[in-house]
C-alpha cells in the first residue's frame, strides 16, 4: 500500500510538473490532506544524492527515487542536496518557505553542462578597451 502511494505522489508530481514545465520551479507545494507540514525530495538524477534539511542529514535517496515525507514546522528552511560525480563534489541549496499544512516536494535533477566545467577567468573588458598603443617619432 505504502508504494503505491508513493507512485501516486510522483505521479502527482509529474502531472503538476508538466503543467508548470515552462515556468523553472524549485519545490512544489500543496495542502497535506491531513494539515500536517511536511518536505520530501525526489530524486530526478542519475546518481544517488545526501538530503539535509537544516544542516541536518535526514536521508540518502537512490536516483529516480523519491523520499520519505519529513514532518518540519512552517516557515522558511534550507534543503541541501549533495553527490559526487567522478569523484566531484557537487551540491545544490535551496531555502523554501514551507505553509502551515502544506506537503512540499523538492526535485533534484542533474547538474547543467555548464556547472560541471570550470568557469573562465574574470576578464575585465573595460580594462581591455584602456590599451592604447601610442606611436612615438623617432628623433628629430
Amino acid at each position: 500500500m505504502r508504494s503505491l502511494i508513493r507512485i501516486t505522489r510522483l505521479w502527482l508530481v509529474v502531472c503538476l510538473w508538466l503543467g508548470v514545465h515552462a515556468v523553472v520551479v524549485n519545490a512544489q507545494c500543496a495542502p497535506h490532506p491531513s494539515h500536517e507540514t511536511t518536505v520530501s525530495v525526489i530524486n530526478a538524477s542519475r546518481w544517488p544524492i545526501i538530503f539535509s534539511l537544516d544542516g541536518v542529514t535526514r536521508a540518502s535517496v537512490p536516483s529516480a527515487e523519491v523520499s520519505i515525507d519529513f514532518n518540519v514546522s512552517p516557515g522558511q528552511h534550507l534543503l541541501v542536496a549533495q553527490t559526487s560525480i567522478e569523484g566531484e563534489a557537487f551540491s545544490i541549496v535551496r531555502r523554501l518557505v514551507i505553509p502551515a499544512g502544506s506537503m512540499c516536494v523538492w526535485t533534484v535533477t542533474n547538474p547543467t553542462k555548464d556547472m560541471r566545467s570550470p568557469s573562465p577567468p574574470f576578464i575585465d573588458p573595460l580594462m581591455r578597451l584602456a590599451v592604447i598603443s601610442l606611436a612615438v617619432p623617432n628623433g628629430m
